[in-house]
């Protein structure tokens, strides 16, 4: 869905999707157009992205949404040069068996609050080596190019619980903040996670 004013995707379930589930965009020469999409109690199993933001689309919320199997799960991310979301709310999520559960790229004024990510580590798309244009980690939370007011709190970031070997050969961090764009990542309050089996719990880049 792209250029849309004020629009609202609730309730439905995808499988097997070899892009994203769901994709809203700003439109326009410079993403004049498209803002306020909410995006809510969706489910979506086997996929690249499951919900996804871009080309600098504004006041998004991404809620109760339950995510398993998928490369990214819910994120903000950038397409063009400079252009920057503003207003972005990633609450009461659930995601599973992702390289990139939660990610966040060039945007102001971002809250991620109340999310539950579990087996970060495990084998995504059957592939035993995660896809993520960052490295070849797992990375629970990221927040890339991020500026404005910015808060992630209260969410509970889960690493491999099952597999010991896997555990020993995969890197796993639980929140990530990096530059982007040739933006620094800054002004982030970070409390009331809990994280569990993760190589690093706060990665600053």
């Amino acid at each position: 869905m792209t250029g849309a004013l004020k629009a609202t995707i609730r309730n439905n379930s995808f499988f097997g999707v070899r892009d994203a589930a769901i994709y809203v965009s700003a439109g326009g020469e410079s993403g004049e157009y498209g803002d306020h999409f909410t995006l809510v109690n969706n489910y979506v199993e086997r996929a690249y992205d499951g919900i996804t933001s871009k080309r600098g689309a504004d006041n998004i919320k991404m809620q109760n949404n339950v995510m398993h199997d998928v490369v990214v799960g819910l994120s903000i991310k950038r397409v063009y040069d400079g252009w920057t979301a503003t207003n972005i709310n990633i609450s009461d999520n659930s995601v599973s068996n992702s390289v990139r559960p939660i990610s966040v790229e060039r945007a102001n004024d971002v809250v991620i609050d109340s999310n539950r990510i579990d087996n970060l580590g495990s084998i995504v798309a059957n592939s035993p080596t995660p896809t993520n244009k960052y490295g070849k980690q797992y990375e629970g939370i990221a927040l890339n190019g991020v500026q404005g007011s910015n808060r992630v709190t209260n969410n509970i970031i889960n690493g491999i619980t099952q597999d010991g070997s896997r555990e020993r050969d995969t890197t796993t961090w639980g929140i990530v903040l990096r530059p982007e764009d040739g933006r620094e990542t800054t002004n982030v309050t970070i409390e009331g996670n809990i994280y569990f089996r993760l190589d690093k719990w706060v990665n600053r880049i």
